[in-house]
């Protein structure tokens, strides 16, 4: 017969996942950016980190406005794909990304 001591074999407890680093630096600064996360983080597999890296490489690289303006359309339409979020975002900004004058007066070419 065999006898241990009590708390020699302890139950192995898993502890309660934390959010991912993408998922921290995401939320927090809009509402509907927080709500998209969760719901993102809930249609993937396992932790989602690399579409977590998409939407943070998004956020980055768009204006605050206009990516805003298509994540709150992606929630209300449901959508999580991101290329369509990153279309979305495009049509957003359509003529605003790049400062295009219509007037020459700064063009060069035309003083020669």
């Amino acid at each position: 017969m065999r006898h241990t001591l009590p708390g020699h074999h302890t139950v192995p407890r898993r502890a309660p996942r934390q959010p991912t680093l993408q998922a921290q630096l995401l939320c927090g600064e809009h509402p509907a950016l927080d709500r998209y996360v969760a719901a993102l983080a809930s249609h993937l597999h396992g932790r989602g980190t690399r579409a977590l890296n998409r939407l943070l490489q998004l956020k980055r690289s768009y204006p605050a406005q206009p990516f805003l303006g298509a994540v709150e359309q992606a929630l209300k339409y449901g959508l999580f794909d991101l290329s369509r979020l990153e279309t979305l975002v495009l049509r957003n900004v359509a003529g605003d990304f790049f400062a295009l004058d219509d007037d020459d007066q700064g063009n060069p070419a035309d003083d020669a």
